[in-house]
């Protein structure tokens, strides 16, 4: 993406869209309870057909409507924030960031779903169907000069297509069945923890950026957000390990296969 955005967008609207990128991150991150990190606790191993659905379905079911209530949340305040100074260069992607707030909130869901039964296949083809169609639509925007707007209705409607996608997969193997919400107390009980650690760690993660375009403006967040793509490229050697160590692990840990898993953590720390 780093080439379309830098050559379709100024250094003030690059810097700004990763501004917009990053808090949209921060806002579904709290918003999601970390519920995402349910499926990949509870589901592996399970072989009841109807608490896997209604698992996977209230979970579904509730982030979506917390990202909804985020929204509206932010909708009610837009009368005090049209009034900051910092806020103004957003005005006109107001209402697409409120689209956009519940559908990021769904989207993680589907693709855990994936992770949590360790089916690569279908992670990979569904994130690579988000990743370049988002990069596709985005360069077709920016080139056709709609600018901000057009990347923010990019990053929707390649998301929605993504839920339709890999939700229809789901939907298929499992059946659709709307949640009586049984296991969300259980679920949001085992999360909450994580919520405090998530939030902070974007905020420590994103902050500087705030801080950079605060003190020296967008174009300074823009040259900032190259500079750490290119130096976090190589944290992704060894995320394929721990991507799909923590399914196999919340199985065997599901199953009380306590020995066969200190064994797997004793190869992977080797």
């Amino acid at each position: 993406m780093l080439p379309i955005l830098t050559h379709g967008l100024s250094m003030d609207g690059f810097g700004l869209w990763e501004q917009i990128a990053v808090g949209v991150g921060l806002l579904v991150s709290g918003a999601t309870f970390q519920l995402p990190a349910a499926i990949t606790r509870f589901l592996p191993g399970n072989r009841n057909r109807d608490e896997i659905r209604e698992g996977f379905y209230s979970v579904t079911f509730f982030c979506a409507l917390s990202g909804i209530v985020v929204s509206a949340l932010l909708w009610i305040l837009f009368p005090f924030l049209s009034g900051l100074g910092r806020f103004e260069s957003v005005l006109d992607e107001f209402s697409l960031i409120l689209v956009l707030i519940p559908v990021s909130a769904v989207v993680p869901i589907v693709t855990v779903y994936f992770r949590a039964y360790r089916q690569m296949t279908m992670h990979a083809m569904v994130t690579l169907v988000q990743s370049f169609g988002e990069m596709a639509l985005a360069a077709g925007m920016l080139k056709g000069g709609y600018g901000l707007n057009g990347l923010l209705i990019s990053a929707i409607a390649i998301r929605i297509a993504v839920i339709l996608l890999g939700g229809g997969f789901i939907v298929r193997n499992l059946g659709f069945k709307i949640p009586n919400f049984g296991l969300i107390k259980t679920y949001v009980i085992f999360c909450l923890p994580l919520v405090p650690n998530s939030i902070f760690n974007r905020l420590f993660d994103a902050a500087d950026r705030y801080i950079l375009g605060y003190f020296l403006g967008n174009s300074a967040v823009a040259v900032y957000a190259v500079a750490y793509s290119a130096g976090s490229l190589f944290s992704t050697i060894m995320a394929p390990l721990n991507f799909v160590l923590l399914p196999l692990i919340s199985e065997l840990w599901n199953r009380n296969s306590v020995n066969e898993l200190a064994e797997y953590i004793t190869q992977c720390i080797r």
